[in-house]
């Protein structure tokens, strides 16, 4: 009975020490320059991951899809200033019936371009405040994790 308890007591400190840490302790992170042209419009907040390796910028993040009947596009446009750049995920619906099930995409854009480059987010013609964290190099950008306190 004794060993019971002394296992059972050992397995809840493990447990609780997996929790605590979290698995593996995670670098900290820095939000990049975010470029909102009127802050106080922008309602929406986009929340990516960035890396710039080789000279190319790379986000990764994830887009809400409310039916099964979304699709979605996301890619890197130009604005009318040379020094910013559009990461613009096009939200499509195709079809009439379709299941209301809310989904999570994730997706992936690379864009070469000079390190100094600034970025706006946009989802169909809405401006989000994009708030890109920059991933260290040696950290695999699609696997790190971004924890936020809600």
């Amino acid at each position: 009975m004794m060993k019971k308890i002394i296992t059972i007591g050992v397995l809840i400190i493990v447990l609780l020490l997996i929790a605590f840490l979290g698995g593996k302790v995670q670098e900290k992170v820095v939000p990049k320059d975010v470029v909102p042209e009127e802050e106080e419009m922008i309602t929406e907040t986009l929340v990516v991951k960035h890396q710039y390796q080789n000279g190319k910028h790379v986000f990764v993040g994830e887009v809400e899809l409310p039916s099964t009947c979304y699709s979605y596009n996301a890619y890197i446009k130009a604005s009318d200033d040379e020094n910013t750049k559009i990461l613009q995920i096009d939200r499509t619906t195709e079809g009439e019936v379709c299941g209301e099930r809310f989904e999570i995409a994730t997706y992936k854009v690379v864009y070469e371009g000079p390190e100094d480059l600034r970025f706006r987010a946009f989802i169909n013609d809405q401006e989000y405040r994009l708030n890109a964290f920059d991933i260290p190099l040696d950290q695999n950008i699609d696997d790190f994790q971004i924890f936020l306190k809600g």
